[in-house]
Parts: structure tokens; C-alpha cells; sequence
């Protein structure tokens, strides 16, 4: 198998049960900035602007 470069990642999407527990955790334990909730399954967290402290 030949080796690859990920240059850049747009978007991942995640499969949830729990939505205000998976925002929490990708929120407040993994530092992603939330951007928005769009009203039914999908949330946007923006990896790119990671919170630091």
C-alpha cells in the first residue's frame, strides 16, 4: 500500500446519542469552539480554533 498526506480535513462527522453530553465533552474536554446547533442532529464544533487553557 502506497503512503498518503492528509493535507487538510474540512469536516468529520460523529454519530451521537447524547447531544448536550457530546457537546460538553468535545466542548469543554477536547477545547473545540462551538459554532452552532442547527435545531436537530447536527452540531458544528471548529477543531481548527482549539480553546488552550
Amino acid at each position: 500500500m502506497k503512503a498518503f498526506k492528509i493535507e487538510k480535513v474540512n469536516m468529520i462527522v460523529i454519530h451521537i446519542r447524547e447531544m448536550e453530553r457530546s457537546i460538553r465533552f468535545y466542548r469543554d474536554v477536547l477545547g473545540l469552539s462551538f459554532d452552532f446547533a442547527d435545531g436537530g442532529n447536527g452540531v458544528f464544533l471548529d477543531w481548527r480554533r482549539i480553546r488552550k487553557g
